[in-house]
């Protein structure tokens, strides 16, 4: 089960990734911010939560 919600964050994650790309090189109106906080937060998150390695789970 903890494969299939990794995997899942992940896809989630490359989603918002590749949607801020997109926002960055669309043809039209091109934008930086999304990709920006996209990055933001993804670098916040790993903070908050991906650095908890030595914490056992109940």
């Amino acid at each position: 089960m903890n494969l299939i919600k990794a995997s899942l964050a992940w896809i989630a994650i490359g989603a918002l990734f590749g949607w801020g790309i997109l926002k960055a090189v669309h043809p039209d109106n091109p934008t930086w911010t999304p990709l920006f906080l996209v990055i933001i937060g993804f670098i916040v998150t790993v903070g908050a939560t991906g650095c908890r390695v030595d914490e056992v789970e109940h």
